[in-house]
């Protein structure tokens, strides 16, 4: 990343670090599990069912383009198109 013309160039990973283990079990509702076990699992960690059916929404100014560095900007100002 280069914020200035001429600047320093700055490399960085953005995103998480992938976990060696897998979560605890019972933190995260299986692949299987039906509708209300789900809700209750999401509920649980500050989500509503509407929150889960928020499809077709763009979290993103735009999201045809990787720019991660954008994206979480707007993500922390709550200025993406949905907040």
């Amino acid at each position: 990343m280069q914020m200035q013309p001429g600047g320093p160039k700055i490399y960085f990973l953005v995103g998480r670090k992938d976990s060696s283990v897998p979560s605890a079990e019972g933190v995260l509702p299986t692949q299987d599990s039906d509708a209300a076990t789900q809700i209750s699992a999401f509920k649980n960690k500050g989500f509503s069912a509407t929150d889960l059916s928020l499809q077709e929404l763009s979290l993103d100014s735009t999201p045809e383009e990787l720019d991660s560095t954008l994206f979480y900007p707007e993500t922390l100002e709550e200025t993406t198109p949905t907040s």
